[in-house]
């Protein structure tokens, strides 16, 4: 069993400028109003070289405490510098996947894509007693992320 929860933002900033701000993970408790701290706990897997890696590798861990929530960690499950990131979070009965994606828009601007979900035996009880909570913050991160990457 899955439940999704998706909200997205248009940016008038690009893409390049509204991934310099998503993509640095360890600065989001400096200006997201829903992260109180975050660090990194492991570096991860290497990645393969040709390609572009500054950020996370693949398999970096990170400890995030929100309000309301207890702290999680999370697992860098997909890194596409500019473009997408994933992580994952395990807790008995769940599992949840954070994706973030950001598009470029025909004219001009970025779409900002945030999308939360839930899988397994329990996440239709996650789902009931957070989905309010986890949509309000996506949607608080997605205005706070367009917003600074607007400003430059």
């Amino acid at each position: 069993m899955t439940r999704t929860i998706e909200v997205s933002r248009a940016a008038s900033a690009g893409p390049g400028e509204v991934w310099r701000v998503l993509g640095d993970l360890e600065a989001w408790a400096d200006w997201l109003p829903t992260v109180t701290r975050i660090e990194r706990q492991t570096a991860g897997a290497a990645v393969s070289s040709g390609r572009d890696t500054s950020g996370p590798a693949v398999e970096a861990v990170y400890r995030i405490e929100q309000p309301k929530l207890p702290p999680t960690r999370w697992t860098v499950t997909d890194w596409r510098p500019g473009t997408a990131f994933s992580w994952r979070s395990h807790r008995p009965g769940v599992v949840s996947t954070a994706d973030h994606v950001v598009r470029p828009l025909a004219g001009g601007g970025s779409e900002i894509t945030l999308r939360m979900t839930f899988a397994g035996p329990l996440a239709w009880l996650v789902h009931w007693l957070y989905a309010g909570l986890t949509r309000s913050y996506m949607e608080t991160e997605a205005q706070a992320l367009a917003e600074r990457a607007d400003a430059g």
